[in-house]
Formats: C-alpha cells, sequence, structure tokens
C-alpha cells in the first residue's frame, strides 16, 4: 500500500526552485499519476494497480480513468469525492471553483483563516 503526497502538500511543498504555488487538477492528472502508478507497479511486481482515492484523491482518480483510460489500473474506489456538482448542496462549492477565474478573489478567500470561513463566508455562498 502507498500514500501519495499530492504537489504542494507534505515534503513536496517546493520541491522545485522557482515551483509555482498551486497546481491545478488537470496538471496533476496528467503530469503526476502515470508516474506514480508505474512506480507502483514495478514496486509490487504487479501489472495493474488498485486506486482508492479520498476527496481530492478521488477527484484525481476519477480524471485519470477518463483522460487516461485507466492505464495500469485494476479498479477505483473513492470516498468522499463527488461525481457532480449538481445538487443544491453543492452550490458553495460551484462558488468556490468559480474563484480560479478571478485571482484577487481567490487570493482573498485563501488568506482568510478556518474559523472565519465556518463563521461567516460559507454560510454566504
Amino acid at each position: 500500500m502507498w500514500n501519495l503526497s499530492l504537489r504542494g502538500t507534505g515534503r513536496s511543498l517546493k520541491p522545485l526552485k522557482d515551483a509555482p504555488d498551486s497546481w491545478t487538477l488537470d496538471e496533476m492528472i496528467d503530469k503526476d499519476l502515470l508516474p506514480v502508478i508505474r512506480y507502483v507497479q514495478k514496486e509490487s511486481g504487479s501489472a495493474r494497480v488498485v486506486w482508492l482515492g479520498y476527496e481530492l484523491g478521488g477527484l484525481l482518480g476519477y480524471g485519470y480513468a477518463e483522460k487516461k483510460g485507466g492505464l495500469g489500473l485494476a479498479g477505483l474506489a473513492t470516498i468522499g469525492a463527488p461525481v457532480t456538482f449538481a445538487h443544491r448542496e453543492q452550490e458553495p462549492m460551484k462558488g468556490l471553483l468559480k474563484l480560479q477565474e478571478s485571482p484577487t478573489w481567490k487570493r482573498m478567500f485563501l488568506s482568510l483563516n478556518g474559523p472565519v470561513l465556518g463563521k461567516f463566508l460559507v454560510p454566504l455562498l
């Protein structure tokens, strides 16, 4: 069993000099996941692996399965990863996803701490 530390998390906070501060899901899917799967295949001696993704890990698994056709995967299981943002309860998530379109609002939003978000901003969204 392997645990993947995504770009910008854990020991990969700033792996390369002059690296960007953030990455998109597409960049992680396109650049990171196949090498990770190839590494696990090599180390385990298995031609195909099972991907278990929790929340963001599940979203990445969905993206990988779609974009790469599930190359190297024997199966994909997710926990807490949405398959759609079409439900009324997910309207706040749609609002957060739109922050990508406005770097100023995104920067301001990300600079706020958890308690402020929980008490004031999230209910407004």
